[in-house]
């Protein structure tokens, strides 16, 4: 859950969201859910997970969801082709991910953290 509104305070979170048709029973205590694309979660819950969704007669607007809209990471407009390294500063290897670099491009002030594989294609001499 907390993946999925990285950012966000946890007040300003709906304890709910929805609603989602079921489309499937899968065992005796949990369903797949039709979710949207914006939701990177797995779509099986377990019913204690659940909620009945109740229309609003009198008001219908209430029922509808209206929390912003997930944060989603841009990617940068710039690739390490297009830029020149000035110098790599420091490397990092966490397990499980690829190595990335800390370098510093010719004509940009702040330094930015590159994957490897980014920097072998078009840098190979400045990467060992």
């Amino acid at each position: 859950r907390a993946g999925i509104f990285r950012g966000r305070h946890r007040a300003r979170i709906r304890k709910y969201e929805g609603p989602f048709t079921m489309v499937k029973r899968m065992g005796k205590l949990a369903y797949k859910l039709d979710l949207s694309l914006d939701f990177k979660v797995h779509p099986v819950f377990h019913v204690c997970n659940l909620q009945r969704f109740y229309t609003d007669d009198e008001d219908p607007e209430r029922s509808q969801p209206q929390r912003e809209p997930i944060m989603q990471r841009v990617p940068s407009t710039r690739r390490a082709t297009d830029r020149q390294v000035d110098q790599i500063l420091r490397h990092k290897v966490n397990y499980g991910e690829p190595k990335r670099y800390l370098v510093r491009w010719v004509d940009e002030n702040q330094p930015t953290r590159e994957y490897a594989f980014h920097l072998k294609r078009s840098h190979l001499e400045e990467v060992k």
